[in-house]
This record gives structure tokens, C-alpha cells and sequence, in this order.
């Protein structure tokens, strides 16, 4: 989805020098799309290519797209397990929670209901599978699901109720986030249940999808994937500006231009 891409290329030039205020150039020359936009476009290409009935055939499909992706934009900033995957000739899940996990996944979202949980799992699965990988992917397609096409007030109010709630009783010490109390922006935190309540809150506080991501980078950390997932989330809350649609297409580069636009013409919905 464009949302996440967007807040990826925003919030590109803040990783490593983050900045602590909203007023800033949104789409600046020294921007450029990372490991964050690179595996989303993935994602779209394995949706758009692979067999989403079949488990083996799927991840494979996923995998391939993933390799595939990487070798058209390696100077993306891939995380060091990732890479590593990337780089194997066998690649195998190696029980992460990193936020990588949310951060390429928001394509599932566009999918129905069934499919799109399935995708998401299967998807995650290749790499990141640990238990709590799992749990926040469901918990983030279906909030970008659920709050598409209902009034913005509605959407913030269902993101609010869903922080507030236990994902897993048997891991409930890990999974748990006692709503905005225990979000600490600022951080530069790298896992999955670090990264997606502070995106989450990031859309609560905004009006709108431009003021969502400029929040989210705002709040320093790992810029660049909190605004990417807070940007997909914001995507199906407040829609984006045409205009912020227009000007993220030249940050892309033209080998993965296509499938951004097969998958909006496949999922004009979420368009």
C-alpha cells in the first residue's frame, strides 16, 4: 500500500538523525525508500503472482519476491538477520519479532477476510516466526482492514480499543501493551511490539494522513518503519492526498514502479 510506502520515504532521512518536531520538508531530495518499501512492493508482487490457497507454494512465491526485490534495490539498509536470510541459498524462519514483520505486511490488508489472515501469517512465517511476530501482523492487517471506509473518529476509536486488549494468554507478559501509557517514542526500538503501538499512536493523534506520518517521524527512534506502518495504518483512516500519491511515485524506482501500479489496479479499494 502507497500509505506505508510514503511514510517510509518521509521518515528515510531520520533514521539514524532523528528530528524531534513535525515542521519539516515532507518529501526532501536526500529521500529515498528503504528495506521498509522494497519488501512491501515484495509482498505485492507474491499477492499479485503466487497461489494464496496453497501454503508451500505461496512461500515460495513470497520468498522468491523477497530475493527478487532485494537484488533490485540491496542498498535498501536490510537489517543484519535479514540479510542474512536474503543472502542464503536455503533461506529458513529464524524465530524473529523484529519489526520488519509489520513494516513490509500491509499489502494482506487489502485481501477479504480468511485470505487476508492467512497471507499475513504465511507471509510472516518465511522469516519472522516467532509467536509475537505473529500476533501483532493479524492484530495490524486487521485494524488496516477494519478501519477502511468508516468515519475517522470510528477508525481512532477501534485502534484505541484495540491496544487495550490481551492478544494471547499464554504470552500474555509479552504481548500485552496497557494502552498509550506504555508507548515510549523515542526509542530506538527495533521489534515489532516496540514499534506498532508508537505508529498506532501516532495516527490517534493526527488529523490527517500527512499530519500522521509527520507525527510518527516526529517521535524519533526508528523513524523511517514506525512512519511506514503509522503511513499504512493512516492510509485507511483519513485516505491520502493525491497530490502526496503524485509526488512519492518519483522516490520509486522505475523496476518496481509497475507493480505498485498492477497492485492498485488489481485492489482499487485501497487506491
Amino acid at each position: 500500500m502507497l500509505g506505508a510506502i510514503i511514510g517510509d520515504i518521509a521518515g528515510s532521512r531520520f533514521e539514524f538523525n532523528n528530528i524531534h518536531t513535525k515542521d519539516f520538508e515532507f518529501f526532501h531530495p536526500d529521500c529515498q525508500i528503504t528495506d521498509d518499501s522494497a519488501m512491501t512492493i515484495a509482498l505485492m508482487a507474491a499477492i499479485l503472482e503466487g497461489d494464496m490457497q496453497n501454503e508451500m507454494s505461496f512461500k515460495k512465491t513470497v520468498i522468491d519476491c523477497y530475493k527478487r526485490f532485494w537484488t533490485l534495490y540491496p542498498q535498501g539498509g536490510y537489517g543484519l538477520g535479514f540479510s542474512e536470510w536474503l543472502e542464503s541459498d536455503n533461506p529458513q524462519p529464524y524465530h524473529s519479532y523484529g519489526n520488519g514483520a509489520c513494516m513490509r505486511i500491509s499489502p494482506a490488508a487489502v485481501l477479504d477476510e480468511g485470505v487476508r489472515e492467512r497471507v499475513a501469517k504465511w507471509a510472516t512465517e518465511v522469516s519472522h516466526n516467532h509467536p509475537i511476530s505473529l500476533a501483532w501482523v493479524n492484530l495490524f492487517v486487521t485494524a488496516v482492514s477494519m478501519v477502511k471506509d468508516i468515519p475517522a473518529d470510528d477508525g481512532k476509536q477501534y485502534l484505541r480499543n484495540m491496544l487495550q486488549y490481551t492478544l494471547s494468554d499464554e504470552h500474555s507478559a509479552e504481548f500485552y501493551v496497557n494502552g498509550i501509557a506504555k508507548v515510549h517514542p523515542g526509542v530506538f526500538d527495533e521489534t515489532v511490539q516496540g514499534t506498532v503501538p508508537i505508529a498506532i499512536k501516532a495516527v490517534l493523534e493526527a488529523e490527517d494522513f500527512e499530519d500522521t506520518v509527520r507525527t510518527a517521524i516526529s517521535y524519533g527512534g526508528d523513524s523511517d518503519t514506525i512512519a511506514a506502518i503509522a503511513g499504512a495504518i493512516a492510509e485507511s483512516v483519513f485516505g491520502i492526498p493525491q497530490s502526496i500519491k503524485r509526488a512519492c511515485l518519483r522516490y520509486i524506482p522505475v523496476t518496481m514502479v509497475s507493480t505498485v501500479a498492477k497492485f492498485h489496479r488489481r485492489y482499487p479499494n485501497f487506491s
